[in-house]
């Protein structure tokens, strides 16, 4: 479905006043098209047929343009998404492989504890076998001790990777809000100059 622009909006009015049609209508002229974004487009064309009071002397720029500052607000939101998804993707990312490796190890962990059980029980069979199962079970007891320790380091880490991530997801956060303040303000600012 092609997507409805302004033009396409102010075609279907005709000349008429915006101020006379709604969304419904110029949908159903239209034949496409939603209408948050034609109800968009109609409060543009609103606000361009009010006329601005003459001026006894121009001063400074003329007021920046309602499709201008959309642009705007459009291009910093996208750019603020996308930071948004690849911080996103890339902590998902790291949280997956870190999850990965505690499974893997949890694994190691308990092979390595049914090896200790099974050198345990070898060596109350073989007595004459006592001090060579000993041995092998100090062995495994140290590995086991080893991966636990390293496991125990996997999960520290893990959980320093989801801090981040939500630290990340609060700062995005905090920009969107404040790229929102920045347009709310814009948009007030060009409201008063065409009231003035």
């Amino acid at each position: 479905m092609t997507t409805v622009t302004l033009a396409d909006v102010r075609n279907a009015l005709a000349g008429t006043d915006p101020n006379q049609s709604n969304a419904g209508k110029i949908r159903a002229a239209l034949g496409r098209g939603s209408n948050q974004t034609i109800q968009r487009y109609l409060e543009v064309l609103r606000a361009e047929a009010v006329a601005p009071v003459p001026e006894a002397e121009h001063q400074g720029p003329p007021p920046a343009p309602a499709d201008a500052l959309r642009a705007i607000w459009v291009a910093a939101y996208t750019a603020a998404r996308a930071e948004v998804l690849a911080r996103t993707d890339r902590l998902a990312a790291e949280r997956d492989a870190a999850h990965g490796r505690i499974e893997s190890l949890s694994r190691d962990v308990d092979a390595l504890a049914i090896d200790l059980d099974e050198a345990l029980a070898h060596e109350q069979a073989a007595q004459a076998a006592a001090q060579a199962a000993q041995a092998a079970a100090a062995g495994h007891q140290a590995e086991l001790v080893r991966v636990r320790a390293e496991l125990a380091q996997v999960q520290a880490q893990a959980a320093h990777a989801e801090q981040l991530a939500e630290a990340g997801r609060a700062a995005l956060r905090a920009e969107m809000a404040h790229l929102l303040d920045q347009v709310s303000e814009l948009k007030a600012a060009l409201y008063h100059q065409r009231q003035a």
